[in-house]
């Protein structure tokens, strides 16, 4: 089971294709979705795409609400001060990966694990430290591990909503992956989280249905 609110997932994902990105249905040939106007319009900068050395340090935010200061090393992507997402340099070229990368970074503000400054300036109340290192990640791993997990499901979410999936389904997974303009693990991960959808999704509808025949067992 996923354990995630699904359709709190739904409800943003459609919310943003809606606003953002073109009418889609059968017919349509290009079933990717404009994830760089999406990220622009909720705060980020993409264009153009900043790769940085993995050993160069950087000042980015954290999901724990802090300024760290350290290397992007163990992140594809990280947001910046100002909102710039930077990428490990080692993706460069690699469309699929970096459209993931902004997809997850979005996730990340959508759920409001991340929270962007209004300004450049607006971030002088956070605080600052030092990248702490991977013994001292021991204790709160969990937590942190937790909110990338939400971050990669609605990243895949933004990047292959299931309404249009299933038009694709059918199809090998490289040339699926091909027309939504992401890897094919992406595509393998959304098959194997839609079926799990469906499998929350369809028990929430049955115990909707179970609780008032319950209260009038119980007031019988």
């Amino acid at each position: 089971m996923l354990n995630y609110k699904i359709a709190n997932f739904d409800r943003i994902v459609s919310n943003l294709l809606s606003k953002y990105d073109k009418p889609y249905n059968y017919a349509s040939v290009d079933p990717s979705v404009d994830i760089y106007r999406m990220a622009e319009a909720n705060g980020l900068k993409v264009r153009p795409i900043q790769f940085v050395s993995p050993k160069k340090k950087i000042t980015f935010l954290e999901t724990d609400g802090t300024l760290t200061e350290g290397s992007i090393r163990g992140n594809h992507a990280v947001i910046m001060e100002d909102g710039t997402v930077v990428m490990d340099e080692q993706d460069r070229g690699n469309e699929g990966q970096i459209r993931f990368n902004i997809a997850h970074e979005l996730a990340h503000v959508l759920l409001e694990h991340i929270k962007l400054p209004a300004d450049c300036n607006a971030n002088v109340g956070l605080s600052r430290r030092k990248r702490p290192s991977l013994i001292a990640k021991v204790f709160p791993f969990s937590k942190y591990r937790k909110k990338e997990e939400e971050a990669d499901h609605l990243a895949a979410n933004l990047l292959v909503p299931a309404y249009r999936f299933q038009f694709w389904e059918d199809k090998a997974d490289e040339e699926v992956a091909k027309v939504f303009k992401v890897d094919p693990k992406c595509i393998k991960k959304r098959q194997r989280e839609i079926r799990d959808e469906l499998t929350e999704l369809k028990a929430a509808v049955i115990q909707n249905i179970d609780a008032p025949n319950a209260k009038l067992s119980a007031v019988s």
